[in-house]
């Protein structure tokens, strides 16, 4: 395994706190030297992945910046690089078979999942009930997936997730109660675009295609998502309504 150019910062400056992180490379090997397909996971893009996520002391959703459509309290802005996996068998139970020798780090690492996971949930909970609002500007390409016929084979099934985006914004109604606080939507807009499904060979070295057959034509399609941040009061819209838009498959 192999990391490259990892960093993280953490600032605190007056009326907010600033996280950000970035990776330049991440790669993982088979270090076998009988292996035909030694390099399993390799970075496509400029970087792994950065990362910066900003929160805000003041609230934007009571006091002064109620109103304030621009106002969050937290920004998360993400960009993940394609990364090309080869998914062997073999290797994966190998992997996990090394693992199952530390049967009580294994246990230990299961309970501590669990307790923040459950915090995770926890923190959800209040974030949702409270209409904490977060604005996502996310781009992310999808890893290719090469899955070999078998570790001797070229021949591959290729699962391209192509490139998905994450953005939102937050709309005030005209609808007002009888205070004269407005009912507020978070919209969501996730877009998936080229995902396709293949048949083709493999070059070991190089980790590129070739007589590529198209099993699923490349194929995109669009989810909204509008989060009512009023639940509390407005009960004629959803707390949460999915649409979506799917084109035909091939």
């Amino acid at each position: 395994m192999r990391m490259l150019g990892l960093t993280c910062e953490l600032s605190i400056c007056p009326g907010k706190q600033r996280l950000e992180a970035e990776m330049k490379d991440f790669s993982l090997v088979d270090p076998r030297p009988n292996a035909l397909y030694r390099q399993l996971v390799a970075i496509v893009g400029r970087n792994a992945f950065q990362l910066s996520v900003q929160l805000y002391d003041e609230s934007a959703t009571e006091g002064k910046f109620y109103l304030d459509m621009n106002r969050v309290d937290a920004e998360v802005t993400a960009s993940f690089g394609g990364a090309k996996c080869i998914f062997l068998y073999a290797y994966v139970s190998e992997l996990l078979a090394f693992v199952d020798q530390f049967q009580s780090a294994k246990q230990s690492m299961w309970e501590a999942s669990l307790n923040a996971a459950e915090m995770t949930r926890v923190n959800i909970q209040r974030a949702v009930q409270k209409a904490f609002r977060v604005r996502l500007n996310i781009d992310m390409k999808a890893p290719l997936i090469f899955i070999p016929r078998n570790s001797d084979s070229e021949e591959i099934i290729l699962a391209d997730f192509g490139a998905l985006k994450i953005n939102n914004t937050f709309q005030m109604s005209e609808i007002r109660n009888e205070l004269g606080e407005p009912v507020i939507f978070d919209k969501i807009h996730m877009e998936l675009n080229d995902m396709k499904l293949s048949r083709t060979v493999l070059s070991r070295q190089t980790l590129s295609s070739s007589s590529e057959v198209m099993i699923l034509d490349p194929v995109s399609f669009q989810l909204n998502i509008d989060r009512n941040l009023t639940m509390s009061w407005y009960k004629d819209a959803p707390q949460m309504a999915v649409t979506a838009s799917l084109p035909n498959l091939k």
